[in-house]
């Protein structure tokens, strides 16, 4: 019989004082062990004891090690103590104005800080929680409370878990506040900290929980849902069974928010909900498979926000927040495949990114389009109902769709998951008939000679044309290539082509003239077309009033004057089209469509970048950001850029709602270098939280006038980063964003910075950004 622990039974002793616990835990095995080695990080052990009696153990930096050989049915008994972590990892305390919460964040490597144990995903267990409390305060873990007991103290025994995997346990502590409701006979619960002025989230949570449980055709398996906001967290959200934790500004949307927020609000609901049946009902064996239970939340989250709110345009949003930084990070030389091989705790943090998320939700996207959405779903709920409270594999979920569809599902995604990047399919017209090849597309312009089986899709005219693609095809009917954009390539149509194409514009959805415009800018920067032919192309899509173009023609062009700002051309050319949009949009007006409010927000937020004499204009309006909070963070850059840091810092004081108080803090990037030292002393009193630290330090490095100080003051901000996203990623994607702008005017200087300060932890960070310096130069020296 193979290793195995069978339950956890853990009594957390908290003293709220000085924010330290006593535990006692008991462990009860399974199989044979030869020596138990105890994942162990912080903690101090004080007694082991197997089968009562106490033994010698062996402790160092993050194990415990009790020699000798264990059998099925023993019991360990272990007696620890510990501080709550003042990172945001583990078992640790946010303090807020409000009041001081203990809460947990313990994916992927965290529950080792907070406890002994196998902190492994295929180690799964039940859990058996009590928390010893002060009186007054509540306690909150996966499931409702068996037992509570008030003396000097309260005591509250939780009941037992099903078997999870130790990443999905989840402990909080606070003096919480609470909105109910109730799916069927599940106790739907909103805790907060702070006043909860709407059960939006819990609306957003209701029609979640009804959309899986009728597509996957399993009910959701736990007696209770809370939604608990956490006022400093370094993730956006996580999935704790049961307990699902999330940002506060998550949880604070109301049906009179912003039409980001409520989106976004949405969105994180229903991505952490869909990882209740994947992820947490089903659990990868190991974190190699990580990919699958971010990219199907990731997918599944969009496919049920735009059913139920179709309006919304969400697919629209999917590819904008997710396919177009996945197509832009797996054309570098440093990504990764979709399926990593993991050894170290340190990596595994580095591949929560773009390809775990956007690149996998996108080919399962790419993947239902090709099985049958059908058959797509029935094969997932197979796979559910297989290895319900257990683990599984990747190949496990294709099998159980090949099964159904009939296709070759197992072979295309195996390659596709396997192998890192992705291919552009070429387009060339010969007489009446066009013919397509393919290789790997590399953003630094070299040309690769992997080959993929590409489920591939054409607009005919006489409609939708699919095949696979294993290496060239030749059609003499085409409009377009990738229809609706689903799958994960790109196109390069030669001249003949693209006028084809463009003749058929008004047959193109929004989904596939979006696909054009983001292959021209990839091209573009590529080396693929000119710049010259880049503006003559993207100039035919200047009259598409559609929101999805909109956004991303625009945020193409500030990203090329924020590229080289002393372009006249490109200056000329963002700063134009971007004032033409601010005034088609006009003033926002009641009952508008939610889309036409979040882009107005978006173009503001652009413009304010580009042209100074509109940030002059807009700064003036800084005293109404609650008027619109779409248009807060335009007004705020506004601001910065004017006015500077001071009138930044009093709004971020005032403000306690973090719709408006986040874009405040975002826009402190925006200031003038004198003000940027401001950063630390507002850090360090309060004014930006630990977990807002990073939209600071996000916006600095792409503010032209802030890229000198970022630089100068890059190792206190790593080491900031570092301490407050301990386990995160979060430090090796500000570097990655930061090395290209920087290295732009300091290119000697980046590469011998980036070399001082390397660390495990964001070293794939500072591959992949000094990768994307090398090819931002070439760009910058045609602009």
């Amino acid at each position: 019989m193979n290793p195995g622990i069978e339950k956890y039974e853990i009594r957390f002793d908290f003293d709220l004082k000085d924010f330290t616990y006593t535990s006692h835990e008991r462990i009860h095995l399974t199989g044979e062990w030869k020596d138990l080695r105890l994942d162990s990080v912080r903690l101090t052990v004080d007694r082991v004891a197997w089968n009562g009696k106490p033994v010698k153990f062996e402790t160092d930096d993050d194990t415990i090690t009790v020699k000798g050989s264990f059998h099925n049915g023993d019991i360990l008994d272990i007696d620890f103590h510990a501080k709550v972590s003042d990172t945001l990892m583990g078992l640790y305390l946010s303090k807020t104005k409000e009041g001081t919460m203990i809460t947990t964040q313990f994916e992927s490597n965290g529950a080792r800080m907070a406890f002994p144990c196998v902190d492994h995903p295929a180690y799964k267990a039940v859990f058996a929680i009590t928390l010893v409390i002060d009186k007054d305060y509540d306690a909150i873990s996966n499931m409702p409370p068996k037992n509570i007991e008030i003396s000097e103290r309260k005591t509250v025994e939780f009941q037992e878990t099903p078997k999870m995997s130790t990443y999905l346990l989840y402990i909080g502590v606070g003096k919480f506040k609470y909105a109910n409701d109730k799916y069927r006979n599940i106790d739907l619960i909103l805790a907060s900290l702070k006043d909860i002025k709407s059960k939006y989230p819990l609306e957003i949570a209701k029609k979640s929980i009804e959309f899986y449980e009728n597509y996957f055709g399993i009910p959701y398996a736990l007696p209770k849902m809370h939604l608990i906001s956490v006022p400093e967290f370094g993730a956006g959200a996580m999935e704790n069974w049961g307990a699902i934790t999330f940002r506060e500004v998550a949880l604070m949307a109301t049906e009179n928010s912003g039409s980001i927020m409520k989106q976004n609000a949405a969105i994180t609901i229903a991505h952490e909900i869909a990882h209740q049946w994947f992820g947490d009902l089903v659990t990868m064996k190991w974190w190699n498979d990580l990919w699958l239970n971010e990219s199907f939340a990731t997918f599944m989250s969009y496919k049920t926000m735009d059913t139920i709110f179709p309006d919304w345009s969400f697919w629209g949003d999917f590819f904008v927040n997710r396919t177009s930084g996945a197509l832009r990070s797996d054309s570098l030389k440093n990504t990764h495949p979709i399926e990593v091989d993991v050894k170290d705790p340190d990596e595994i943090s580095q591949i929560f990114d773009e390809i775990s998320y956007g690149k996998g939700a996108s080919i399962l996207r790419m993947i239902e389009d090709y099985a049958g959405s059908d058959e797509f779903r029935k094969g997932i709920s197979k796979y559910l109902n297989d290895h319900k409270f257990g683990n599984a594999e990747g190949s496990d979920l294709w099998t159980a769709i090949e099964d159904v569809s009939g296709k070759p599902v197992k072979r295309v995604m195996e390659y596709w998951i396997k192998n890192p990047g992705y291919p552009v399919v070429s387009v060339t017209r010969r007489g009446n008939k066009f013919t397509l090849t393919q290789e790997q597309f590399f953003l630094d312009g070299t040309k690769g000679e992997k080959k993929w089986p590409i489920p591939l899709t054409v607009i005919t005219s006489a409609g939708k044309k699919s095949m696979l693609m294993e290496d060239t095809a030749e059609i003499d009917d085409l409009v377009k290539v990738n229809v609706n954009s689903s799958g994960f390539y790109r196109v390069s149509y030669d001249g003949d082509s693209f006028n084809t194409v463009m003749k058929n514009y008004s047959k193109l959805s929004n989904l596939d003239r979006w696909g054009l415009i983001s292959d021209l800018y990839a091209f573009l920067v590529s080396g693929r077309i000119s710049v010259d032919d880049y503006l003559t192309r993207i100039k035919g899509f200047f009259d598409d009033q559609d929101h999805l173009i909109v956004e991303e023609v625009s945020a193409q062009l500030t990203g090329l004057y924020l590229l080289k700002p002393e372009s006249n051309r490109i200056r000329e050319t963002a700063a134009s089209y971007l004032s033409r949009q601010v005034v088609a949009l006009g003033e926002k007006k009641k009952g508008e469509d939610e889309k036409i409010s979040k882009i107005r927000g978006i173009v503001a937020q652009d413009l304010a970048m580009v042209d100074d004499s509109f940030a002059s204009e807009l700064a003036r309006k800084f005293d109404t950001l609650s008027d619109d909070p779409d248009l807060a963070l335009a007004k705020s850059i506004a601001a910065a850029k004017v006015h500077g840091m001071s009138q930044l810092a009093n709004a971020a004081d005032r403000y306690t709602d973090d719709e408006i108080r986040v874009r405040i803090i975002a826009a402190m990037g925006w200031c003038k270098p004198s003000d940027l030292s401001r950063v630390f002393e507002l850090i360090d009193n309060g004014t930006i939280r630990k977990q807002d630290m990073l939209y600071v330090f996000s916006n600095m490095p792409a503010n032209p006038k802030g890229r000198d100080f970022f630089f100068a003051n890059i190792d206190r901000i790593v080491a900031l980063m570092e301490h407050a996203f301990e386990g995160t990623g979060y430090t090796s994607r500000i570097l990655e964003m930061a090395i290209p702008y920087i290295g732009l005017t300091r290119y000697e200087d980046i590469k011998k910075k980036a070399d001082q300060i390397r660390k495990p932890s964001y070293n794939v960070g500072i591959n992949k950004g000094l990768e994307t310096l090398e090819i931002v130069r070439k760009l910058y020296n045609k602009l």
